[in-house]
């Protein structure tokens, strides 16, 4: 009974933990005090505690009730986090504090009374409490936290107290069995997917005191039919009512003057929508505004004519118009926006207009269906992603007015076969052509400076490329995994080579580095297999670890006196290898350098190396002679090992 305080972490980890006395006197239970003490089934907590602190129960996975005594006032973030086997808990009106994610993931917790005395419900405390069916939410709370019921997939209901002023992020997201809600008029926000994916949701009354309605706030509703927004609210977010495909009518306010993109895509029941603001008109199922920006498209039409008032298509504006096989885009438009036809899948063709300047992100992601697409002369820049996963297109003129090619932009294009990269490009994106597998010939323009990363990773067919002398450095994985490669010129201007530029090109047969590079990364030739013979420059300072390991028809190399370590298995399972000559820079050899080059027969080592790595020369079955220089044969044992003793050779 002497015992007043339990510290962090006193008990964590005692698995075998059944069943624990706390003394009468205690105050505190500090954090994660009993945590992952899964086979704990029952505790009572004295009247004494007046704190239960951090993850204090966090993983008790056998917990199935607990009490809280009148003394407790605060409960602290995770406190009972995964105690999946907890059903029940009633919480004291002394608790005014309750921590986040304080109950997240109890999934058999069924009912839960929180206290007359609490004034917020934090971020994720209920988060997926899936059995969860009834919750009584008091009066006192002003505030409901980010994810605070997120994926309560059982609750059928729920009532907000008057006094709330707003609804947190994704606070009832998931909500699947939610059939109505009201919300109090003392509500002045409803937070971004605040109850998205409430799928049975068939109504809910927005009060005059809301002013702004978030990003995917019942986006999934799909059983919402209809909805009035009042004249309080000035702001809906993108895709505030995207895929509530059972929603038939909708009222926009007079005082409205921010429409989000993509806000009723995928609604594919509606049929009215009253617009008493000048800002916005409706036309063929599209919601326009007076500046000719098309923000929304709710249509199941498989062909869509846009009218000569529209200047621009905004972001998402036709996203997931899965029907759409053809779309008439007039020549007034001069911007397409990020994701404006993303997920288009039936979209087989289109003209852009001939005064188009850009094409925004993931513009035509995800068009599975599309086959050509002419880019018209005014474009200046194609977006990151823009074409991404159009897997039917097979050519593309990329136009002298484009001068920059964002990352991904042709990603898992994999019927491309050819494209031609017009001289005014200065900057490809990483992964700009990632996973173009049929891609056989590209032509890079001669003022690029850089091939940054992933560019032409994973394209298969890929036989030969010219990198123009611009060009100063190749990024990661640049030509990684192109399986045909056989050839490639490096020109001087080159510095460096990046981690797994070339991993993988297993029909690669030479390659030539210019005396301008001064580093090889990691892995940059790894898995080479037709590898023969490879010049590596006097400029050369570093060799990355694996740089050249599988390249089994690797016979010969120089390893150039600049260089002052070998990298970890950087010669790992060159089996052809029979010779090497490590000049006299080097102090380090990695880890497994040579590991099975079970060809080798010799190997120079200067005095100048300091360090050998554990299974630097393992299986090298075929090895005589290790070269050292006079009198140092003591020193080299200490680095190998006494196996290799009859090996070394001092001359």
């Amino acid at each position: 009974d002497s015992v007043t305080s339990i510290g962090d972490e006193a008990f964590r980890g005692c698995e075998s933990l059944q069943a624990i006395k706390i003394p009468d006197g205690l105050t505190s239970i500090g954090d994660e005090a009993f945590g992952g003490c899964k086979s704990l089934q029952s505790i009572t907590i004295p009247d004494s505690v007046t704190s239960i602190g951090y993850g204090a129960f966090e993983g008790c996975t056998s917990l199935q009730a607990i009490k809280i005594p009148d003394s407790v006032t605060s409960i602290g973030n995770r406190a009972f986090y995964k105690c999946t086997s907890l059903q029940s808990i009633n919480i004291p009106d002394s608790v005014t504090s309750i921590g986040n994610e304080a109950f997240g993931r109890c999934e058999s917790l069924q009912s839960i009374v929180l206290p007359d005395g609490l004034t917020s419900i934090g971020d994720s405390v209920f988060i997926w409490c899936k059995s969860l069916q009834s919750i009584n939410i008091p009066d006192s709370v002003t505030s409901i936290g980010n994810r605070a019921f997120g994926g309560c997939e059982s609750l059928q209901a729920i009532k907000i107290p008057d006094g709330l002023t707003s609804i947190g992020n994704y606070a009832f997201r998931d909500f699947k069995s939610l059939q109505s809600i009201t919300i109090p008029d003392s509500v002045t926000s409803i937070g971004n997917e605040a109850f998205g994916g409430c799928e049975s949701l068939q109504s809910i009354t927005i009060p005059d005191s809301v002013t702004s309605i978030g990003d995917g706030a019942f986006e999934g509703c799909t059983s919402l039919q209809a909805i009035k927004i009042p004249d309080s609210v000035t702001s809906i977010g993108n895709e505030a009512f995207g895929g509530c495909e059972s929603l038939q009518s909708i009222v926009l306010p007079d005082g409205l003057t921010s429409i989000g993109k993509g806000v009723f895509n995928m609604c594919e029941s509606l049929i009215k929508v009253d617009i008493f603001n000048k800002n916005y008109y409706t036309q063929d199922n599209m919601l326009i505004s007076s500046q000719g920006v098309v923000l929304s498209c709710w249509s199941i039409a498989d062909n869509i004519v846009l009218p000569d008032s529209v200047t621009s298509i905004g972001d998402g504006a036709f996203y997931k118009c899965t029907n759409l096989q053809s779309i008439n885009i007039p020549g007034s438009v001069t911007s397409i926006g990020n994701s404006a036809f993303e997920g288009c899948e039936s979209l087989e063709s289109i003209v852009l207009p001939a005064d188009l300047t850009s094409i925004g992100d993931d513009a035509f992601l995800l068009c599975e269906s599309l086959q050509s697409i002419k880019i018209p002369d005014s474009v200046t820049s194609i977006g990151d992603g823009a074409f991404e996963g159009c897997t039917y297109l097979q050519a593309i003129k990329i136009p002298d007015s484009v001068t920059s090619i964002g990352d991904g932009a042709f990603y898992k294009c994999t019927n491309l076969q050819s494209i031609n990269i017009p001289g005014s490009v200065t900057s490809i994106g990483n992964s700009a052509f990632e996973g173009c597998e049929s891609l056989e010939s590209i032509v890079l323009p001669a003022d690029l400076t850089s091939i940054g990363d992933s560019v032409f990773s994973w394209c298969y067919y890929l036989q030969s490329i010219n990198i123009p002398d611009s060009v100063t450095s190749i990024g990661d994985e640049a030509f990684s995994w192109c399986y045909y490669l056989q050839s490639i010129n490096i020109p001087d201007s080159v510095t460096s080579i990046g981690d797994e530029a070339f991993r993988g090109c297993e029909s690669l047969q030479s390659i030539n580095i210019p005396d301008s590079v001064t580093s090889i990364g990691n892995s940059a030739f790894e898995g080479c297999k037709s590898l023969e013979s490879i010049n590596i420059p006097e400029s050369v300072t570093s060799i990355g670890d694996s740089a050249f390991e599988g390249c089994e028809s690797l016979q010969a190399i120089k390893i150039p006196d600049g260089l002052t370590s070998i990298g970890y298995s950087a010669f790992e399972g060159c089996t052809y290898l029979q010779a090497i000559k490590i000049p006299d820079s080097v102090t380090s050899i990695g880890d497994g350098a040579f590991y099975k080059c079970t060809n080798l027969q010799s190997i120079n080592i200067p005095g100048s190396v300091t360090y050998i790595g554990d299974k630097a020369f393992e299986g090298c079955e075929s090895l005589q002679a290790i070269i050292i220089p006079l009198g140092t044969k003591h020193k080299f044992i200490n680095l190998l090992g006494e196996e290799y003793a009859s090996s070394l050779i001092e001359r």
